[in-house]
């Protein structure tokens, strides 16, 4: 079996490259993913001035309800992520549209940026390279519900903690570069509360910020397709 030696805070640590890949980003997603059932704001900003979006978002197991409240105009607008399908509701139209996660949702940041973040459920993962400073991962789409095509991703030796994420298209382009910023306690669990996100070519910069979490009691019919038309 082949090995790579990592030193962390002096002591030389064993990964298997074959073993440990898959286990490390289910590690890096416990820190993006709160536990419980739950519900939490989401604010997008960008660096136009005003340019602000905000989300109040309802996570069930893998399914996931973003509900628009700012700004006004798009108010009450409803994302449902349901197994491999995102559904767009819009007020006043009857009928739920199907929609893909990679588009945009506000600034740089994609549907599936606050919808789908399961990293471990959507990709397959190879360890690229490490020093005692961080992890380099290479994620490959095995989902179709897999918002990007790959991500080059870097945790934190021994904690596997997000450090950073570069995003890239089936044709191999890069799209934009994910800094994972800051962090907090929330409900006895560490989650990232920040994310810093910049276009790769134009610059352009926006940042998530998650907050106001609280666990919820739901039930798998509670995001089913016609119950969320009343949600």
């Amino acid at each position: 079996m082949v090995f790579f030696k990592i030193a962390t805070m002096g002591v030389l640590t064993f990964l298997s490259i074959a073993a440990h890949a898959e286990s490390a980003i289910v590690e890096s997603d416990k820190y993006r993913l709160y536990s419980k059932p739950h519900e939490m704001s989401v604010t997008i900003t960008t660096s136009d001035p005003g340019d602000r979006a905000v989300f109040t978002v309802y996570s069930f197991n893998k399914d996931s309800l973003a509900i628009q409240t700012f700004p006004e105009r798009a108010a009450k607008r409803k994302l449902l992520m349901k197994d491999e399908d995102l559904w767009l509701y819009t007020p006043g139209v009857k009928r739920a549209i199907r929609i893909g996660v990679d588009q945009r949702l506000a600034g740089d940041v994609a549907n599936g940026d606050i919808l789908r973040t399961r990293f471990n459920e959507d990709y397959s993962a190879k360890l690229l390279g490490a020093d005692k400073k961080s992890l380099r991962y290479e994620l490959t789409k095995s989902s179709k519900a897999a918002t990007y095509a790959k991500i080059i991703y870097t945790l934190q030796p021994g904690t596997f903690k997000p450090q950073k994420a570069e995003f890239f298209a089936v044709s191999g382009k890069s799209l934009k570069v994910a800094e994972f910023v800051e962090f907090k306690k929330v409900g006895g669990e560490t989650l990232c509360t920040k994310i810093k996100i910049t276009d790769a070519q134009s610059q352009r910069e926006s940042t998530i910020a998650y907050s106001k979490f609280k666990p919820r009691n739901f039930t798998a019919n509670d995001f089913n397709k016609d119950a969320v038309v009343e949600f």
